[in-house]
């Protein structure tokens, strides 16, 4: 199956190579297209004469070259869009090694920066094993820059700073936490499935894991968030006991 893969990449790649070496040949039969079109109609006299009439045949199977050869260009793979997005998550995941630490640091309650040690270490470990995820697809590891978690880290970094010394940080920090978390979710969703359309289950089986990791660590700031920073935020007192209330 590795054997495989790496055929049709190969394939796929050369295909795309002789197409897009087509670009200056499409901007010259977009030309011509053009400017026949301009002649017709200047002259409809020309356009209805034998000469016009096959230049006309021509323009019209230019054309649809054109398009058919265009849709080939931009055309992606689900193992190409697979692989881009593993880039994406990937860079995420060296960003938010970056990034957890600092979180940990404005946290001032003590689970919930135990809770962002503990997942810095995770995160750590899904960048080890995304590397293995790109291995089984016969593909050096490499990033892509991800916008979603840049803005979402650089929102985290403008609540820290808006909340700093307040009895909201520790409730804005989870928000900024999750939004992360849920992007890591819906991602890892993704990836598996894909995984498992391609037939890669070595890629699949270490997504999956990776996807329950986040799982916990999402419903681990839902309940610090629930029994104690949410409640702490309202009341503006801090104080290390639990204060759910019933429900």
């Amino acid at each position: 199956m590795l054997y495989e893969r790496r055929l049709v990449r190969r394939s796929q790649t050369a295909e795309q190579q002789i197409i897009c070496n087509l670009q200056p040949y499409l901007a010259r039969c977009n030309s011509f297209c053009s400017g026949a079109i301009k002649i017709f109609n200047i002259s409809p006299f020309f356009a209805h004469s034998n000469c016009g009439m096959s230049i006309a045949k021509t323009v019209v199977r230019m054309e649809q070259t054109i398009r058919q050869l265009r849709r080939r260009i931009f055309m992606k793979t689900l193992e190409s869009l697979f692989l881009d997005s593993l880039a994406d998550i990937y860079y995420a995941e060296k960003q938010l090694v970056k990034a957890l630490p600092k979180m940990a640091k404005a946290a001032t309650h003590d689970d919930l920066r135990e809770a962002f040690e503990s997942h810095l270490g995770e995160t750590e470990g899904h960048v080890e094993k995304l590397e293995r995820v790109f291995e089984a697809c016969d593909e050096s590891s490499w990033s892509k820059r991800c916008p979603a978690i840049v803005g979402i880290i650089k929102e985290a970094e403008e609540m820290i700073s808006d909340n700093k010394k307040s009895p909201t940080i520790n409730a804005a920090l989870i928000a900024a936490a999750q939004k992360a978390e849920h992007y890591e979710i819906a991602s890892y969703g993704t990836l598996r499935d894909w995984a498992k359309q391609l037939q890669n289950e070595e890629a699949a089986a270490i997504l999956e894991q990776i996807l329950e990791e986040e799982k916990n660590a999402d419903q681990k700031l839902t309940g610090l968030a629930k029994t104690h920073c949410n409640i702490t935020a309202e009341i503006g007192e801090e104080t290390g006991q639990p204060l759910a209330r019933a429900a």
